[in-house]
């Protein structure tokens, strides 16, 4: 284990190593006991933070504190008469639409398609969607 990665976990989990990431925590304590000047120091620091944290305490929420946040919250408006299309039936009506563009689309590119065999002359060719010629050769 290198120092950052150390410094890191004590970091994030305190000094405590049974907070600490069960993958790592046998990696890090061996490093702890073969570093004691390097890892000493960052585990002081974070005991007495641990400690000062340990001592903070929070009252619990009261009833007077619960009932303002209630009150503050928005409150949902009822809708009436609400039509099929503001149920929902616009995603159905989008992939409707969706597939008469496909349809539309795929029409016209048909339609834009040469193919040999037809009286052309003596080229013979397809032309691609984006209209760009492409000899076929000698059939």
């Amino acid at each position: 284990m290198i120092p950052e990665r150390f410094t890191e976990i004590v970091d994030a989990y305190g000094a405590d190593p049974q907070r600490w990431p069960e993958a790592e925590r046998a990696e890090a304590l061996a490093f702890a006991s073969a570093h004691p000047d390097a890892a000493g120091p960052i585990l002081a620091s974070a005991a007495l933070l641990d400690r000062q944290l340990s001592l903070y305490t929070t009252e619990p929420a009261g009833a007077r504190l619960e009932r303002l946040i209630l009150e503050s919250a928005p409150r949902r408006i009822a809708s009436r008469g609400r039509t099929w299309w503001s149920r929902g039936m616009w995603h159905g009506a989008g992939f409707a639409a969706a597939g008469l563009a496909g349809v539309v689309v795929g029409a016209i590119v048909m339609t834009q398609i040469q193919l040999p065999g037809g009286d052309h002359g003596d080229d013979i060719y397809a032309m691609t969607a984006f209209g760009d010629p492409v000899d076929l050769g000698e059939q």
